[in-house]
């Protein structure tokens, strides 16, 4: 009994004085297929990173960063040499990523003329494109993460990863059907949207959305799903691409990816190229022609009683970039398309300013203004009651599925000019002339060499005003990131600058 005893303590002393053994976390090995959905996106890349879908796949468009935490928290890494390959019909391509025996017999229901659409007019149904995706269908989309600091891209080391075979095939997401955004877009009221971007003409700049993928077999072909917030709504495109060709529907659901993941407040629309046009029953595919007395009268073009914003309430702009009517000052008011149309050049003139009344002119306009250092000298012998004009800019209203140049009483209708109108403000209820009233400094000769993605303006203003007979100074003014720059040009004098006054703060 007493030994019993003895080695009873002995033994508790024993596992008394035992140490937990260190838990080691297995190392994750590569996947056959670069598939890696136990490393999660956001747990890979912390949230002053930011994510832009790779432009050089993405034709046709361009968007701009989305940060880290707009994506759904279900995403995760691909590596994405191993999904080049795949593309590239270089490797095998596993079920997960594949639409097994997709149909795209529904294709033959379409006809293709600018845009896809049933043989009887009626909206594709989006869930028949996608017929044969499962909840656990892998998509799949190409990225540039970049990490920022301070608004400005830093140079970060790539660290070995393991879904990482060669660094210069950048980076790869995936993720379930079941966890995108796609179904909540789609089950939004949905209306077919055309005509689709014309060959040669400059893309829609959207500034946030996604991209999904998946393959359709094991060649290659893929059917793409892009998301592109626009206007309060989502663009949805799908594109079809079987190796060689690529057949593209496009649909407009009203709602918006930016509500669905929270970041409507930061992001903003208006900054998409699309081209207007003119309705099939339009009265200005039939040209008519005008006297020349009638272009020398000012009253007959001048309507400063017409006010811009009343005329198109609730309308867009088309011009370096859309927006909405309600960005423009209160002041704006209409003159005639017609005296800045086409139809002047009949009558041997290849400038409009002889036909300009006289509070448009700046006669007496000091082209020396590069020798002073004073840069609001650029606006010398500007009168308050000067006459300021935007000249051919479309304003469309969306009607169903497209976008139709609204026409008034002032849209040109001079040998058929398609639908532009012209508009005028008073030098001193211009937005040119608050912002010029700030501190100025100069960035460079030309618009090209500035430091900013100025295609990427939220907020644009253009001015013109007459200097001479022969010649107009041109102010194009850009709100970049509450920034407010303005380029000038007048023949071969050109000034980029910038002023401490927000624009974008006075056009809300």
């Amino acid at each position: 009994m007493k030994k019993a005893i003895i080695s009873l303590v002995i033994l508790l002393f024993i596992s008394g004085c035992k140490t937990d053994t260190p838990t080691v976390s297995t190392p994750i090995e590569k996947d056959e297929y670069g598939i890696y959905e136990d490393i999660p996106l956001k747990d890979e890349f912390s949230d002053d990173h930011r994510i832009r879908i790779n432009s050089e796949s993405y034709t046709g468009y361009s968007v701009g960063y989305i940060p880290i935490e707009a994506y759904e928290d279900e995403t995760f890494m691909i590596d994405a040499f191993y999904l080049s390959l795949m593309k590239d019909g270089h490797n095998d391509i596993p079920s997960s990523m594949i639409i097994d025996e997709y149909d795209d017999s529904w294709l033959d229901d379409t006809y293709s003329y600018d845009k896809l659409v049933n043989t009887d007019g009626s909206l594709i149904d989006p869930f028949l494109i996608l017929n044969g995706l499962k909840d656990d269908t892998v998509l799949f989309s190409e990225v540039v993460i970049d990490k920022f600091q301070n608004d400005e891209i830093v140079d970060e080391e790539i660290l070995e990863k393991v879904y990482i075979t060669d660094e210069n095939a950048g980076y790869a997401l995936g993720i379930r059907y079941k966890d995108s955004y796609i179904d909540e877009v789609l089950n939004g009221n949905l209306v077919m949207y055309g005509p689709v971007l014309k060959d040669g003409i400059v893309g829609p700049e959207f500034n946030f959305g996604r991209w999904y993928e998946v393959f359709l077999n094991e060649d290659g072909a893929r059917l793409s799903i892009k998301l592109d917030s626009y206007l309060d709504g989502t663009l949805v495109t799908f594109d079809i691409y079987d190796g060689q060709d690529t057949k593209r529907i496009e649909m407009l659901s009203d709602v918006d990816i930016k509500d669905i993941t929270g970041f409507s407040d930061q992001y903003e629309d208006y900054s998409f190229n699309f081209e207007p046009r003119l309705a099939d029953d339009s009265p200005l595919r039939n040209a008519t022609t005008i006297e020349e007395s009638y272009l020398k009268d000012p009253k007959t073009y001048v309507h400063e009683d017409v006010l811009f914003k009343e005329l198109y309430e609730g309308s867009f702009v088309h011009d370096e970039v859309d927006m909405p009517v309600s960005y423009f000052e209160d002041e704006v008011f209409m003159l005639e398309e017609k005296i800045f149309g086409p139809g002047l050049k009949y009558f041997g003139y290849n400038t409009h300013n002889k036909y300009l009344a006289s509070n448009m002119y700046v006669l007496d306009y000091d082209r020396l203004w590069r020798s002073s250092d004073d840069l609001h000298y650029i606006v010398n012998n500007f009168k308050d009651d000067t006459i300021l004009f935007t000249s051919q800019v479309y304003v469309y209203d969306k009607v169903d599925d497209d976008k139709i140049i609204k026409e008034t009483p002032y849209t040109s209708d001079v040998y058929g000019y398609s639908g532009m109108t012209t508009i005028a403000v008073r030098y001193e209820d211009s937005y040119l002339k608050k912002v010029m009233e700030g501190e100025l400094k100069e960035l460079y000769h030309d618009i090209q060499d500035t430091p900013y993605d100025i295609k990427k303006a939220t907020v644009i203003r253009r001015y013109e005003v007459a200097v001479s007979l022969e010649d107009s100074i041109t102010f194009i003014i850009f709100d970049y990131d509450g920034k407010t720059i303005i380029e000038c040009y007048v023949n071969n004098d050109n000034a980029v600058f910038e002023s401490d006054v927000d624009l974008k703060a006075l056009a809300l």
